[in-house]
């Protein structure tokens, strides 16, 4: 995916990862309640900053990593220093993700009419954690993919996918119980290009096809 990759993805999960609370009282308060409900607060938040630790090290500037490094980044409640480091990193993040979306809302815009009005209708739909029901090859050229669309954030409960004159996909696993989160479409030779970020597996899916049909079920 040229935007809305894997990188992408996960750098913007560290964006919520580095919240904290607003006072060090809320913090204490935080902690006190965690442990009336014999849990451990701190436990949790070496064990989050171990999942995340490679890419806080990838993602993050220099100045981020002894705090990484020597745990203190979410264990301890941040000092002045440390608060102002990472709201310049989130406000600089916040600049760059307004001009990536940008820049790629007036691509696709530039390039619509090029685009079957079939996937420019898709487009309009939000598929966001829409879950692959199955997925299904028809023919050489023809494939299909079926959303769970009830955890959705669409008025359908189901979408039926068919991609006719498929040309080429790209799949580096079973997207069969995945999740869409986000995708991005370009007109191909003939037809259009649908690249698709999936979670669970968290796979980059491409499609290259002459046209779509989409099929949507919904309570109403």
């Amino acid at each position: 995916m040229k935007y809305y990759s894997k990188d992408w993805y996960k750098e913007m999960q560290l964006y919520s990862f580095l919240n904290f609370p607003d006072t060090k009282e809320e913090w204490d308060e935080t902690i006190k309640y965690f442990e009336s409900n014999g849990k451990d607060y701190i436990k949790n938040l070496k064990k989050d900053l171990e999942f995340f630790k490679n890419d806080l090290l990838k993602f993050l500037p220099e100045s981020f990593h002894s705090y990484i490094n020597d745990g203190t980044l979410n264990t301890a409640y941040p000092s002045e220093k440390l608060r102002n480091m990472i709201n310049n990193w989130k406000d600089e993040y916040d600049q760059q993700m307004e001009d990536l979306n940008k820049e790629y809302r007036s691509k696709y815009n530039a390039s619509k009419d090029l685009l079957p009005l079939s996937i420019v209708k898709l487009n309009e739909i939000s598929l966001h954690d829409s879950n692959v029901k199955s997925i299904e090859n028809l023919s050489i050229d023809t494939f299909v993919i079926n959303l769970d669309c009830a955890g959705g954030f669409n008025d359908f409960t189901e979408i039926k996918l068919t991609f006719k004159g498929v040309k080429e996909i790209s799949m580096p696993e079973d997207i069969k119980g995945g999740f869409w989160l986000y995708d991005e479409v370009y007109p191909a030779k003939s037809g259009f290009e649908l690249h698709v970020l999936f979670d669970i597996p968290f796979i980059e899916f491409k499609i290259v096809a002459e046209d779509i049909i989409v099929e949507g079920k919904s309570d109403n």
